[in-house]
C-alpha cells in the first residue's frame, strides 16, 4: 500500500528523550563544646527518558546534638520530603514494540490519530489498534508523598564503663494519588470519563533500648550490651473511583457516577531482646557471642516467638611475636584469620498469613453476608537462615588489601504461598515448605598501585561465586510457576520449559525435545508433544566489579564496572520474533547469527516464515533463553576540587564541580534491550536501565 512505502516511523525514538536531571544539596554545619548542629536541604528533578515522566523531590534534614551535662546528651532531629511525580500516560515498552513502522500517530494537520475512528482514506495496521500518543494528550496521573520523621536519642553516662542509650522515631507518611481518564480518551470514553483518588496514610514507630558496658581488664577488652526494640506499622487506605464528567474536571465532586469506594487497614509490629558481648585480648584473640528474640505479630500466637544466636572468633596473626620476627611480616604486613556461624529469620510478606479471613461486604438478597477469603495457617512459623563464614584478610607491602571468604548458608522452613485448585475457593495458604542451601566465595582486592607520587591510582577487585541448591520441598513436590520450577537438588531459579531442538533442515518445521517413557530422546515438531525439561538457570554463574580512582593535583577520575556472567535470561520475544504467528505486530531486527530456513537442506535458526506462525515455534521454550552475561561501566566522574584559598575567602570549607554519566557502556551478546533483568531472570518489557 501507498501508505506503507511512505510511512518508516520509529515510536521507540517518539517516546524517549535525553533525561535532564538537576540534583542540588546544601548543608551547613558548626556548634560549640555544648552543641552541635547539621542542616541540609536538597532539590531532585528528573524528566524520565519516557516523555510525559516528571520526578520531583525536595528534602530537609535538622540534626543537634546537645551535651545538657556530664553525664546527658541529647539528639534530637526532624527529617521531611515531599515527592511530586507526574506520569502523562506514558506506554509500555511492550506496546511501542508492537507499534507498526507503517503507523503514523498524526494526521497531516497534526492532530493525533484514534485507530478506532479512522478519517476517511487513512489506514492502520497493527492489530491492537491503539495509538500510544493518543491518550496521553489529555489523561495523566499524578502521585504526592509527604513524608515526615522525628527522632529523640538520648544517652546517659554512669561511669566510664556503663551507658544507657535511647533511640526513638516516629515516621509518617501521607500519600495522594489521582488518575484522570479523559472522557474523549479511549481509555474513558466507555464510561464518558473515570477519575480516581487514593489516600494512603502510613505511620512507623521504632523504639531502641540500650544498655552497654566497656571495660578493659589489662590486655582484655569487654564490651557487652543488653538491649529491647520495639518497631510497628501501621496503613490505611481510601480509594474512590467516580465516572461521567465533562471533559477538564479534576475535581471528584464533578463526576455523576460513583464507581466505587474502598478502604483498608493493615498493621505489623515487632519486638525484640538481644544480648550481645565481645571480647577482645591483647589485640590478638577475638571472640563475639549474641542471642535475640524475636517476636512478630504475623504469626499465630504459639509461633510467634523466634530465638537467633551468633559465636564468631578472630585471631590477628600478624600481632604474633613470632610472626613479627618472620621473614614474611614484611611482605605481608597484615593477617587476620576469622571464623563465625549465626542465624537470622524471616517474616513473610503477608501481614496475616496465620488466620483465616472473612470478606463481609457480600450480600444475598439485600442481607449482608460473609465469605472466606483467606485460607490461614497457625502453624507457620519463622524462615530460619543460619550461615557459616570463614575469611581471611591479608595486606601486602602496605598497599595492596586482599579479603578471602567461605561460606554455607542453609535456610530452612522456607516461607512460601502454596498454590490451590480453584474449587478450594482460595487461590492459596501460606506455609514453610522446605529447604535451601547456598555455598559461595567471595573475593575482595583493594590496591594503592600509585601511591607516593602526584599521581594517585587506587584499583578494587570483587569477585563473588555462589551455588544453590533446593535441598527439601513439601512432600518432596515439584512446584511450578510460570517459566521456572522448584525441585529437590535444582537451583531455586531454574528455568522448566521444551527443550528447542532447531530447526529441521528439510522443511524449515520447529523441533522440541521429546523424552520417551525409557528415557530416550527424540525430537518432534508437536509442540503439546514435546517434554517440559530442566533447561537452564537464572542465577549467574559468579559476579564482580572493578572500581578505579585516579587522581591528580585537584582531579579525580574514578571508574566503576560490575560484571555478570552465566545466568540465562528468559526474552519474552515471542510476539516480535514470531515467525508470521504475529503479522500485525511489528519484528525484531534479526541478530547477525540469526539465520531463517529458506529451502531444503538450510541450516537455519529460524524456522520457515509461515502466515499465522509455523506449527506454534512462537511458543514458549528455550528457544528464547538467552545468554545474560555482560560487562558494565555503571558509573564513571570527573571531579575538580576547588582550592582552599579561594574558598576560604568566601566562607567555604570545601566545594567540587563534577560531571557524572551512568551505564554509558555496556558489553553483552544478550539481544534485548538490557541484560540485566534481576533475580528471576524473566526479561518481560520493564524499561531499561537509565544511561
Amino acid at each position: 500500500p501507498e501508505q506503507a512505502r511512505k510511512v518508516d516511523f520509529d515510536w521507540w525514538d517518539a517516546a524517549t528523550q535525553t533525561s535532564f536531571t538537576q540534583d542540588y544539596n546544601i548543608s551547613f554545619s558548626g556548634g560549640n563544646d555544648k552543641i552541635q548542629a547539621y542542616i541540609s536541604g536538597g532539590y531532585y528533578s528528573e524528566d524520565a527518558t519516557i516523555k510525559g515522566l516528571k520526578i520531583q523531590r525536595f528534602k530537609a534534614l535538622t540534626n543537634i546534638t546537645y551535651k545538657a551535662a556530664k553525664w546527658l546528651t541529647i539528639k534530637p532531629r526532624i527529617r521531611a520530603s515531599y515527592d511530586d511525580d507526574v506520569d502523562h500516560n506514558t506506554p509500555d515498552l511492550h506496546e511501542l514494540y508492537a507499534q507498526m513502522p507503517w503507523d503514523y500517530p498524526y494526521y497531516e494537520d497534526g492532530t493525533l490519530i484514534n485507530p478506532r475512528e479512522l478519517r476517511s482514506g487513512y489506514t492502520w495496521y497493527g492489530r491492537d489498534l491503539t495509538n500510544s500518543f493518543y491518550d496521553s494528550q489529555w489523561n495523566y496521573s499524578k502521585t504526592k508523598t509527604l513524608t515526615t520523621e522525628g527522632g529523640f536519642d538520648f544517652e546517659i553516662r554512669f561511669n566510664d564503663n556503663f551507658t544507657f542509650s535511647s533511640t526513638n522515631s516516629v515516621r509518617f507518611s501521607n500519600k495522594k494519588y489521582f488518575n484522570y481518564e479523559d472522557p474523549r480518551s479511549v481509555a474513558g470514553s466507555a464510561v464518558k470519563g473515570e477519575m480516581e483518588e487514593t489516600w494512603t496514610k502510613s505511620l512507623s514507630r521504632f523504639s531502641n533500648q540500650m544498655l552497654r558496658y566497656n571495660k578493659t581488664f589489662g590486655k582484655l577488652n569487654v564490651i557487652a550490651l543488653a538491649a529491647y526494640e520495639f518497631n510497628d506499622y501501621s496503613l490505611e487506605t481510601t480509594d474512590v473511583i467516580k465516572q461521567g464528567f465533562f471533559p477538564g474536571s479534576s475535581v471528584l465532586d464533578n463526576a455523576a457516577n460513583l464507581n466505587a469506594i474502598n478502604g483498608e487497614k493493615m498493621e505489623w509490629a515487632l519486638s525484640s531482646f538481644l544480648c550481645n558481648v565481645n571480647f577482645a585480648y591483647d589485640s590478638k584473640y577475638f571472640l563475639q557471642a549474641s542471642i535475640r528474640n524475636d517476636a512478630s505479630s504475623r504469626f499465630g500466637k504459639d509461633k510467634r516467638n523466634g530465638t537467633f544466636f551468633s559465636v564468631s572468633g578472630g585471631w590477628n596473626i600478624a600481632q604474633e611475636d613470632f610472626y613479627k620476627r618472620s621473614v614474611l611480616a614484611s611482605i605481608l604486613n597484615e593477617a587476620k584469620l576469622r571464623i563465625s556461624y549465626g542465624g537470622v529469620g524471616n517474616l513473610p510478606k503477608d501481614y496475616y498469613p496465620h488466620l483465616n479471613l472473612y470478606d463481609i461486604k457480600g450480600t444475598y438478597n439485600g442481607v449482608n453476608g460473609a465469605f472466606p477469603s483467606q485460607l490461614g495457617n497457625s502453624s507457620l512459623s519463622w524462615e530460619k537462615s543460619y550461615e557459616t563464614n570463614i575469611g581471611l584478610d591479608l595486606t601486602f607491602i602496605n598497599r595492596v588489601n586482599v579479603s578471602l571468604d567461605y561460606y554455607i548458608k542453609n535456610t530452612s522452613g522456607l516461607v512460601y504461598f502454596v498454590t490451590l485448585p480453584a474449587t478450594t475457593g482460595f487461590t492459596g495458604y501460606w506455609d514453610n515448605i522446605g529447604a535451601v542451601r547456598n555455598k559461595g566465595f567471595e573475593l575482595s582486592l583493594d590496591a594503592q598501585v600509585l601511591k607516593d607520587t602526584p599521581f594517585k591510582w587506587n584499583l578494587g577487585f570483587n569477585y563473588s561465586l555462589n551455588r544453590n541448591k533446593i535441598v527439601e520441598l513439601y512432600q518432596g513436590k515439584d512446584v511450578i510457576s510460570s517459566w521456572q520450577i522448584r525441585r529437590e537438588g535444582e537451583d531455586i531459579n531454574t528455568f522448566y520449559l521444551r527443550k528447542w531442538a532447531g530447526v529441521d533442515p528439510d522443511n524449515g518445521d520447529p523441533l522440541w525435545e521429546k523424552v520417551n517413557e525409557d528415557g530416550t530422546v527424540t525430537t518432534t515438531n508437536n509442540y503439546n508433544e514435546a517434554t517440559l525439561q530442566v533447561v537452564g538457570k537464572a542465577t549467574p554463574d559468579f559476579t564482580g566489579s572493578i572500581n578505579s580512582t585516579m587522581q591528580y593535583k585537584d582531579f579525580t577520575l574514578s571508574m566503576n564496572w560490575n560484571f555478570v556472567v552465566g545466568n540465562d535470561v528468559y526474552h519474552y520475544r515471542e510476539n516480535f520474533d514470531s515467525n508470521g504467528a504475529y503479522p500485525t505486530y511489528n519484528q525484531m531486527v534479526p541478530m547477525d547469527d540469526w539465520v531463517r530456513w529458506e529451502k531444503p537442506g538450510d541450516i537455519a535458526t529460524h524456522p520457515r516464515l509461515v502466515d499465522g506462525g509455523n506449527l506454534n515455534s512462537q511458543r514458549n521454550s528455550s528457544r528464547y533463553l538467552e545468554d545474560g552475561s555482560y560487562i558494565r561501566l555503571r558509573n564513571i566522574q570527573l571531579s575538580y576540587r576547588l582550592p582552599d584559598k579561594f574558598l576560604s575567602k568566601i566562607g567555604l570549607k570545601s566545594t567540587s564541580i563534577y560531571v557524572s554519566g551512568d551505564n554509558l557502556l555496556t558489553f553483552t551478546k544478550y539481544p534485548g534491550r538490557d541484560p540485566e533483568v534481576g533475580e528471576s531472570g524473566e526479561d518481560t518489557y520493564s524499561y531499561p536501565n537509565i544511561r
